[in-house]
């Protein structure tokens, strides 16, 4: 058994609430009844206290721990220390849901210790699981709306669809889907009005304040001050999410207004077209049951904070699910707020990804082995000013390599409107050879 520093005792034995670290194995050791070496305990009480952290306080940690401290051998022992432990912490939380949350995990996992029965372990999963995606929806829910399309006709008011929304702050603003505001059109019209329900019965007309089809993101204001107050959904991340987290998805499927559907993130880092046929990066997969309507709908994690926006599924396969994630929509929400979209720089190119010979890359100590070939050029556009060619390799954007149409187009955002960029070409098939051309991206037209 590893020998265990005084420094790394005393550090527990402050985590559990004991100063001392002999009266703190003493202590256990009576609670636990199996004269555990104090040694031995604080060790794997340090570890433990590792493993919480490195797994973020996730919901089901408790089931993780549990496993493998049977393998152990001290898994019963253990997971009682491990109570004190989080009961404690939960002390320092300065959000009163999130720790009460805590709290009600950790007591069930003392319970099921204390009762020694088989199947404990089981029922702990279920009313662990059952009692998170609860609470999400108590704390989350009622911020979730149901959008509907509405255009003025002869007869009066007609429906054009609808989606799914939610509040992500106090005073009215909801996030949704791009293709949900413009009823599934590749142009916003301008006669369409918006009205949104919730599920305490409240119902409000809304404005359009922006959209961007290339991530399939859109801002609604709610008209009017709020009659009552409705939580504003928090904004997580999506930076540090792994496969098997618990999703909770919440929405109007097929008209029936604020249903939940509960799954895992299936996968990470995938990718889809946008209705603009742009590359949507770092796309969120979910097993959590997604219909038509629930696009614009919050995917949450299990502390209730959005992670994602629920935007597409595939037709014809069950529990393939997707949702743009939040880092992404964190990154468009101020400028849909500020501008009404997102604005990108435009080059006046037509191109698509090619392949780079190999010798080519060798001779001009290139880390790509794909380039953007330019087959079409706009007149007067600030690339055919440029100088630019039929043909042209572009392999670089002020020192970026491009080795996509995606990079291209992700390269070009709005810091390169109206400024000078240094695009770095290949031109020839027979004596290929490198140019520099300085171009001034213009701004890109709203669609």
């Amino acid at each position: 058994m590893k020998r265990v520093s005084c420094q790394e005792a005393l550090g527990f034995g402050t985590v559990i609430g004991i100063d001392d670290v002999n009266t703190a194995a003493a202590a256990a050791a009576v609670v636990l009844d199996q004269g555990a070496g104090g040694q031995q305990l604080v060790l794997i009480g340090v570890q433990i206290v590792e493993m919480h952290i490195a797994r973020l306080r996730a919901q089901l940690a408790g089931i993780g721990f549990v496993d493998e401290l049977n393998e152990i051998g001290h898994g019963n022992i253990l997971a009682a220390v491990w109570t004190r432990v989080m009961l404690n912490h939960c002390g320092h939380y300065s959000h009163a849901r999130r720790a009460t949350l805590e709290t009600a995990r950790f007591s069930l996992i003392y319970d099921c210790i204390e009762d020694r029965i088989m199947g404990a372990k089981d029922q702990f999963l279920l009313d662990v699981y059952s009692q998170t995606v609860s609470a999400v929806v108590d704390h989350v829910g009622a911020g979730v709306a149901a959008v509907h399309l509405l255009r003025d006709g002869a007869r009066g008011r007609r429906s054009e669809g609808g989606g799914s929304g939610f509040l992500f702050t106090p005073d009215g603003y909801l996030l949704s889907n791009s293709h949900v505001v413009r009823a599934g059109q590749p142009r916003r019209v301008a006669e369409l009005g918006y009205r949104v329900s919730f599920s305490d019965g409240q119902q409000f007309s809304a404005r359009w304040v922006g959209d961007d089809p290339d991530t399939d993101l859109a801002v609604l204001r709610i008209d009017g001050p709020l009659t009552s107050t409705l939580p504003a959904t928090t904004l997580g991340t999506s930076a540090g999410l792994k496969r098997g987290e618990i999703a909770i998805a919440i929405g109007n499927p097929l008209g029936f207004e604020h249903t939940v559907t509960a799954g895992i993130i299936s996968a990470l880092g995938r990718s889809m077209r946008a209705s603009t046929g742009r590359l949507i990066p770092d796309v969120i997969q979910t097993d959590a049951a997604l219909n038509p309507g629930n696009s614009g709908g919050p995917l949450l994690n299990s502390r209730g904070e959005a992670i994602g926006v629920n935007t597409a599924i595939i037709r014809g396969a069950q529990s393939i699910c997707f949702a743009v994630a939040i880092d992404i929509a964190a990154w468009v929400i101020p400028q849909l707020m500020q501008h009404g979209r997102v604005r990108r720089g435009y080059l006046g190119v037509g191109g698509s990804t090619a392949a780079l010979h190999r010798r080519v890359a060798l001779a001009f100590e290139l880390d790509q082995d794909t380039a953007v070939r330019v087959q079409s050029l706009d007149p007067e556009s600030p690339a055919a000013r440029a100088g630019l060619q039929l043909d042209d390799l572009i392999v670089g954007v002020d020192g970026i390599a491009i080795d996509s149409i995606d990079r291209l187009h992700q390269t070009l955002d709005a810091s390169r409107i109206q400024r000078d960029c240094m695009v770095k070409l290949i031109r020839g098939a027979i004596a290929p050879e490198v140019k520099y051309l300085n171009v001034r991206p213009t701004e890109r037209a709203a669609e």
